[in-house]
């Protein structure tokens, strides 16, 4: 089944909320390395963000849903300014929210749900300071889950969301009007992760049975699905392509340990644990670099942060405890603003805060073999 929405564009801010100047301190990690941290924005512990996305110019971008009111904002740091943006001012509005900043016209591009009348909406800030919002999928009874934006190099608009059966719907945009259909039912899915490395559109999905499940859309616009081997009852999951289009996996099947699903270079899917927990698993992060070298990232219940930096070429994954840079509670997101500086972007629990650590990848690395 196919259906249309009519563009319907509004308003959804008046462009700039606040921008304040940025706030950060210096906190050390050992003899040999340094973070710097900044506080982003005071918030509630309820509230809700994205992962964050690096522009060109090595400034942060990110989205959050305010914890009591459930309005979505984007958060740009921006030289020494700090500043939010309005996406969408009606009440209990963002949640689901999902972010896709596209650096090529330098544009946010927000997917989320708006609750007060059922439907999934898409929100740009193409050509101006302020949002357009559109009505990608309305439908009675509809459970939406999922949602995830991507902006090809054509300059097409495509959501994705699942609905309440676990079958993937595909919505276009074309001049302002959303056409959505279903592209995948043979299994019911949970959740999805949506990539478009150079190589085309990727997804790493988790079945309601647990399983993860590689999908890809071809040239031909068709999709194609292979059912990962090893991993099964996977209870969370995050995902990262490298340059090369090769898929990095951090899962856990029991809320503890950590394990990495990988591409080896014998052409084989490799399973390797990184790190088993005393504490319970509140979020994961995995991202590469130079030579396609991975790191990780983890928050514990009772442990906070911990960040495993592998060696150039390597999967190594080397721990390093960053605890002292706050009580880290929730999801966590890594990325690279220039090298050898790795960014992480995280909420601190007794602070209310969101955050963001700034450390050299080298100087971990120079304290990790120090200590061997």
């Amino acid at each position: 089944m196919n259906k249309f929405f009519c563009p319907a564009a509004f308003c959804a801010a008046v462009a700039i909320f606040g921008a304040v100047k940025e706030n950060y301190r210096y906190l050390r990690i050992d003899t040999l390395t340094r973070a710097k941290v900044y506080s982003l924005a005071t918030l509630d512990a309820r509230t809700e963000y994205s992962d964050m996305f690096i522009n060109a110019r090595g400034e942060l971008i990110c989205a959050y849903v305010d914890g009591a009111q459930k309005i979505p904002y984007l958060l740009q740091k921006k030289g020494g300014m700090v500043s939010t943006t309005v996406i969408d001012s009606g009440w209990n509005t963002g949640r689901l929210l999902s972010l896709y900043y596209d650096n090529r016209l330098s544009s946010a591009h927000c997917v989320y749900y708006d609750a007060p009348v059922n439907a999934l909406k898409y929100a740009d800030n193409l050509g101006s300071s302020s949002f357009n919002a559109y009505v990608v999928d309305r439908a009675e009874g509809m459970r939406y889950r999922s949602p995830q934006a991507i902006v090809e190099t054509n300059g097409g608009i495509h959501v994705f969301f699942l609905d309440g059966k676990g079958q993937l719907w595909h919505a276009v945009n074309t001049n302002g009007m959303f056409r959505s259909r279903i592209v995948y039912r043979e299994r019911p899915l949970s959740d999805i992760r949506l990539f478009i490395p150079e190589q085309g559109m990727r997804f790493i999905c988790r079945t309601e049975k647990g399983e993860l499940l590689y999908l890809l859309r071809d040239e031909r616009r068709r999709y194609k699905s292979y059912l990962l081997p090893g991993p099964a009852a996977v209870r969370r999951y995050t995902a990262f392509f490298d340059s090369r289009g090769r898929s990095h996996i951090l899962f856990t099947d029991d809320d503890r340990s950590v394990k990495y699903f990988y591409y080896a270079v014998d052409s084989t899917f490799q399973i390797k644990t990184i790190v088993a927990s005393k504490s319970v698993l509140e979020g994961m992060a995995i991202i590469t670099e130079r030579l396609d070298t991975p790191h990780a990232a983890i928050t514990t219940r009772d442990e906070g942060i911990s960040i495993f930096i592998s060696d150039p070429g390597t999967t190594s994954f080397k721990p390093r405890t960053l605890s002292m840079l706050g009580r880290a509670r929730g999801a966590l997101s890594l990325g690279i603003t220039y090298y050898p500086y790795i960014s992480v972007l995280f909420y601190d629990s007794e602070f209310n805060e969101l955050r963001l650590a700034e450390l050299n990848l080298e100087s971990i690395r120079a304290f990790v073999r120090e200590m061997r």
